[in-house]
């Protein structure tokens, strides 16, 4: 498998189109983040959308947004293309972006594994995929708009107040009250 990675400056380009899909089919709208606020924060540096190529493949087989400063590349989200799922994109995405972005403590946050929810079955595996991939989960949560989010960490670690600072700081404390991101010790 080759996969390259390519970072989409504009939402409106082919490639952005096709990761604005990918968004779309793959997160419920309550987990998303605002399209406005991703441009901005393309626009602003401290967020990067990437898409993930493989050879002869016309489509990006997996997208991801992230967040990052000198310190962290936090994961805002990563999707693979349901024709590709389970063929090692996710794995080879995270390892692109770590490549890409080396140095930095990896942070995402996923649907917590441990809430009785319709995607129950999902939200473990997906916790499962990021356990292999070397990620543990952080010792906070967030409760965003009524869902509740795990943090998981890979390559270092992260506390509370390091997060809070780290996402006021790259995405401005104003947007991220808009994001309804209420942290909790668990």
């Amino acid at each position: 498998m080759y996969v390259n990675v390519v970072e989409v400056t504009d939402l409106g380009s082919d490639a952005g189109l096709s990761l604005l899909n990918l968004y779309a089919e793959n997160f419920e709208v309550s987990e998303k983040i605002p399209l406005t606020d991703i441009d901005a924060l393309i626009k602003s540096g401290s967020g990067h959308v990437l898409a993930f190529f493989d050879e002869g493949e016309g489509e990006p087989v997996a997208g991801a947004f992230v967040i990052l400063d000198s310190t962290y590349l936090y994961i805002a989200f990563l999707a693979v293309a349901s024709g590709h799922q389970g063929r090692g994109y996710g794995t080879k995405a995270l390892e692109l972006l770590e490549e890409k972005y080396a140095g930095r403590t990896c942070v995402l946050e996923i649907q917590s594994p441990t809430v009785e929810s319709g995607n129950h079955r999902q939200r473990i595996r997906r916790a499962e995929f990021y356990k292999r991939a070397g990620f543990e989960f952080a010792p906070f949560s967030a409760d965003e708009q009524g869902g509740i989010y795990d943090f998981m960490v890979r390559g270092g670690t992260v506390s509370l107040p390091q997060m809070q600072e780290f996402l006021e700081r790259a995405v401005g404390p104003e947007r991220l009250r808009q994001w309804h991101m209420r942290f909790f010790c668990r």
